[in-house]
Formats: structure tokens, C-alpha cells, sequence
């Protein structure tokens, strides 16, 4: 007797987190792809390193785009919408989180703190949007 191969359903995708959160963040590629250009600049037309080159990069997408974008995805935007107005929308949150953390909590201004908020606001929008992986 043959086995039959069972086919992936569209309910085990949805309560997958790997393929939720590919599927929420395939359109900042092309945000990647002009990061990934403006860095290979940095490396013909300045002095900078690889590392320091990489380091900006990184740092350019989690601070610009990765929070902002991912609050965005729970209202009813286009993808270059959400990519315009999750900049600014990103560097405020960011901002004025860490800041009023400082003056509130008199918790340091670090970059440790700045990557904890990134995640933070990162983490809130994506479980927000799927909250069927939140059941689990």
C-alpha cells in the first residue's frame, strides 16, 4: 500500500512563527537591497572597514526601518506605505522611548538599551499582527 504525502495546510502555516514572520518581512528586501548598495559605497568611497561598514548597516535598518515597519503591519497600508511612514514613525518611538526610560527610570542612553526597545517594538508588532501564535 502507498503512503499518500500529506501537503502542508494553510492552518499549520499560520500558526508557524518562521514562515509568519518571512512572509511579514519579504517586502523590506528591497529596503536591504538599497542598504546593502549604499554600504558597498561606503566601502569603494571612504576609508571605513568592513566591519564598520557592516555595523552602519545593521544599524541603519533595526533603527529606520525594523520597528516602525513591523507596528505598521497591523493597519491597512500598502508595503511602501508602511516602509515611508515606518521611518519617522521608528526614530520617534525609538527616540522618545529611550529617552523617557532615562528620565523616568534613570536607565542608561546605550546602545544596549536602544537594540532592547528595537526588539521590544519589533516583537509587539509581529505577535500583535499573529496572534494566533500566542495561543500556543
Amino acid at each position: 500500500m502507498k503512503k499518500k504525502k500529506r501537503k502542508a495546510t494553510t492552518a499549520k502555516k499560520q500558526n508557524d512563527w518562521v514562515f509568519a514572520l518571512t512572509e511579514d518581512l519579504m517586502p523590506l528586501k528591497y529596503v536591504l537591497y538599497g542598504i546593502l548598495f549604499f554600504g558597498f559605497a561606503m566601502l569603494v568611497f571612504t576609508n571605513l572597514t568592513f566591519v564598520e561598514v557592516l555595523q552602519l548597516m545593521i544599524a541603519i535598518f533595526l533603527f529606520f526601518f525594523l520597528a516602525g515597519y513591523s507596528i505598521l503591519l497591523n493597519f491597512d497600508f500598502d508595503t511602501d506605505e508602511r516602509i515611508i511612514l515606518g521611518i519617522p514613525l521608528s526614530v520617534a518611538l525609538i527616540g522618545l522611548t529611550v529617552y523617557y526610560l532615562n528620565v523616568f527610570f534613570g536607565i542608561a542612553m546605550s546602545a544596549y538599551t536602544v537594540i532592547l526597545v528595537i526588539i521590544f517594538y519589533f516583537a509587539t508588532g509581529f505577535l500583535i499582527k499573529n496572534k494566533s501564535l500566542l495561543k500556543k
